[in-house]
């Protein structure tokens, strides 16, 4: 796999950036989990819109890979795992 080192850094970047406007906005009290909608409204406020998330029917156990996250002209389309728990997806998203 190739993987552009640009590419990444843009990634890594809005990843921070989500996650600051999470805390900034969302972060109530002393939780420790984020709330998935709440993630994905930090994500449409900094411009990632139409984030679409589906289940393959291959469960994780078979697999290496427990998801991914195909970026789009017009968003994300997040790709997850049969069977994962909510710890998983949550991580994932």
């Amino acid at each position: 796999m190739i993987i552009n080192k640009q590419n990444l850094e843009a990634v890594i970047a809005k990843a921070n950036e989500v996650n600051d406007h999470y805390k900034l906005t969302h972060l109530t009290g002393n939780a420790t989990q984020k709330i998935m909608d709440y993630i994905l409204d930090s994500c449409g406020k900094l411009g990632v819109q139409n984030v679409h998330m589906s289940e393959v029917d291959l469960p994780f156990s078979d697999s290496a890979v427990y998801s991914m996250c195909v970026m789009t002209q017009d968003g994300a389309d997040i790709v997850l795992a049969k069977g994962l728990n909510h710890c998983w997806q949550r991580y994932t998203i």
